[in-house]
């Protein structure tokens, strides 16, 4: 089996693949200037860049069928080349970026006082103290303002053990839309773009480079980057707080909030982000792109304009949901920056419009493409857009409004009294705090809370609810953190007791969190699995112990996705109503398959029925096929998968009482799985 330390240096493989390929090469390249060069600007911007890069080359790639491993390097150089070059900088520093500068600087070393042994040994031990001296001061920094260090770390610790609980524990996805991501991550890295539909293929495209360059198999891609998406939406909050509010200790309230409720009162459903799903993905890039817009109205610099393009770019290639979010918000940002921003410049609007209108169109490209390929919009994604927005003639007047708010949750209704706490500060002018991001996240709080209670108020709905208060969500800690910040505003225009007043703060904010964490303890979020925890380990087993492309798995439609690229799959569903007894009781039957390796997965107790099979169950015949098999006969009330796991186990029976090339290759209270090594006709399946 897995072995649990082999699990965690994968784990740690992707992450420092991810930060590597996504965070750290383009940090090297990007200039940042004084607007924006801390480290979570630099983070979330090179994310933001390499990003979209990403997304476009393996695009473009695909459609020519010339994506590989080092068309993929080749295209990322090119782009380096041109990033340099658009700077301004001559071929030289081309060239050193290139590794020229590295070789000189290597041959320099060898030349030096004590050989190239002795000076690089020298240099790593001066880069030690300098790496150790930046750690103690860091320390120090956190232990002597908790607030802008060990209280946040510890909240992202926290979150981040949330988040990817499952992922470490658990072998099996927490959602049935991974195993299409996974799917379809294997397809656009084989060129098939499209294969089952049009579809938002952004987040497939930067799992396969991943793949492609450090060749990590997809399904460990899937596993962690699905929590680490989680961990970084849970980041981008904390972040926009911070930038927002530029208070630490306010900020640690939307930290708390966003990183360790997991109640169902607030609507973030973190559960969600536990695995790699499309929406989550594109909910990374909603609130940093909404914060670039601001420093582009702000400080009137393009390069904040093209971060925002780029964001709403990545979130139409991932998710249209987020898209239309993201649209929405930073139009009223517009508009308050027209109000309220004197310094700012009508001109920059047209610029604004402009680049959002490029951005959709570059995203809308690839579906342009696919239509021309012949290719249809996959079907249950269409159709689910279509049933989410929904235009009904509003009947509900102003205070069953009002009485809709009051009587919801805690959380949204904390959100409304402090927005209306803001409203008053800014309306007499008691501090001078309320700048245009933060009145920004009020309004835009309270369009998102009512299109969260469309369906009662009968207002137009653009998604539905569940997804919608996602997208609430990310706002709600960012109120909240908002609302602190101006009673600090109002405590420190008092102008006696600065210490005491800063004290009384920070103990304040500390017993709210407190108070959150104990009224809505962090627990172990309820995992949506699909298959049996040993499936997806004996799969890894095969994976690495027998050749690629020599071994078939016969088992439900979960194992083709995990299968895809590196070994076979045939259908169990398929498998029983091609096959009978008799036949593979002949002792010159040969199961038509073309691997030396075959393995029949057989559940004792199907997933999904609670019950052992019985000879009766293979005695019944299947339901006539419906639309929709995979639901039917995999995931309805599982007595259909029971009576195909019966039929399957009659059927190698049969076959083991002629054949001796049979032998157990697992089994535990709940599946057995058997192991036929055969050695096939090839001529047959030419």
């Amino acid at each position: 089996m897995i072995s649990n330390s082999y699990t965690i240096a994968m784990l740690i493989k992707v992450f420092f693949v991810f930060c590597f390929l996504y965070i750290f090469i383009p940090s090297r390249v990007i200039s940042f200037d004084k607007d924006a060069d801390k480290f979570w600007d630099k983070f979330f911007i090179s994310l933001v860049h390499s990003t979209i890069i990403t997304i476009l080359i393996v695009h473009v790639l695909a459609f020519l069928k010339l994506y590989d491993t080092f068309s993929l390097i080749f295209s990322y150089l090119v782009v380096y080349i041109l990033v340099i070059k658009t700077r301004g900088k001559s071929w030289f520093a081309v060239l050193d970026g290139l590794g020229l500068k590295l070789v000189v600087h290597l041959l320099n070393i060898s030349e030096g006082r004590t050989g190239f042994i002795g000076e690089s040994r020298w240099r790593i031990k001066a880069w030690i103290r300098r790496l150790k001296n930046d750690i103690r001061a860091q320390v120090k920094k956190s232990f002597q303002d908790p607030f802008y260090g060990i209280l946040p770390i510890v909240v992202v610790m926290g979150g981040v053990f949330i988040r990817f609980r499952h992922a470490i524990f658990n072998a099996t996805f927490t959602a049935s839309d991974t195993y299409g991501h996974l799917a379809w991550s294997k397809f656009i890295g084989n060129n098939q773009i499209y294969q089952d539909g049009i579809y938002s293929y952004g987040l497939h495209s930067c799992i396969s480079a991943l793949n492609k360059i450090f060749f990590i198999d997809p399904y460990w891609l899937c596993r962690f980057i699905g929590p680490l998406s989680g961990v970084i939406i849970f980041l981008s909050v904390y972040y926009i707080s911070l930038r927002f509010t530029k208070n630490h200790a306010a900020s640690l309230i939307a930290a708390v909030v966003y990183g360790l409720v997991t109640n169902g009162d607030f609507p973030s459903v973190v559960s969600r982000q536990t695995a790699l799903l499309s929406q989550e993905y594109a909910s990374m890039f909603v609130l940093p792109g909404l914060y670039f817009l601001w420093l582009f109205f702000s400080s009137g610099k393009r390069k904040y304009l093209y971060l925002f393009a780029e964001a709403l770019a990545i979130t139409f290639f991932v998710h249209p949901y987020a898209t239309v979010f993201l649209g929405l918000w930073s139009g009223i940002l517009m508009i308050v920056t027209i109000f309220m921003f004197r310094e700012f410049k009508k001109r920059l609007i047209v610029d604004y419009i402009f680049f959002s209108f490029i951005a959709c169109s570059i995203a809308l490209l690839p579906f342009g493409v696919g239509l021309l390929m012949g290719k249809k919009f996959f079907g249950t994604s269409a159709s689910y857009i279509r049933e989410s927005i929904t235009f009904e003639a509003a009947s509900i007047n102003i205070t069953d409004y009002f009485q809709l708010i009051i009587t919801q949750n805690f959380f949204i209704y904390a959100a409304m009294l402090i927005i209306a706490f803001l409203a008053i500060c800014l309306i007499f002018k008691f501090i001078k705090g309320l700048n245009v991001p933060i009145v920004t996240i009020a309004l835009a709080t309270l369009f998102t809370v009512l299109q969260y209670h469309a369906p009662q108020l009968q207002l137009p709905a653009l998604t539905d609810p569940f997804r919608t208060g996602m997208f609430l969500a990310l706002l709600l800690p960012v109120v909240y953190a908002s609302g602190f910040n101006c009673i600090f505003g109002i405590i420190t225009s008092f102008k006696k007791l600065e210490f005491f007043k800063n004290a009384l703060f920070k103990t304040a904010v500390i017993i709210v969190c407190v108070a959150l964490v104990y009224v809505y303890p962090p627990g172990k979020l309820t995992a949506m699995s699909m298959e049996y925890e040993a499936a997806v380990l004996n799969y890894l087993v095969i994976e690495r112990d027998f050749e690629p492309l020599d071994w078939t798995i016969i088992a439900p439609t979960e194992q083709f996705q995990e299968a895809l690229g590196v070994g076979y799959h045939y259908e169990i569903l398929r498998f029983v109503q091609d096959l009978t007894p008799y036949e593979l009781a002949d002792p010159d039957f040969e199961l038509p398959i073309p691997t030396h390796n075959i393995f029949l997965y057989t559940e004792k107790v199907p997933f999904h029925l609670n019950r052992r099979i019985t000879d009766e169950d293979a005695d019944r015949e299947l339901e006539p096929e419906g639309n929709n098999p995979f639901e039917q006969f995999y995931h309805g009330d599982g007595e259909q998968r029971g009576i195909i796991q019966a039929k399957a186990v009659r059927l190698i029976e049969a076959y083991k009482s002629t054949h001796d090339n049979v032998e157990i290759f697992y089994e535990d209270e709940n599946m057995t799985i058997y192991h036929i090594y055969h050695e096939p006709d090839l001529e047959k399946f030419k």
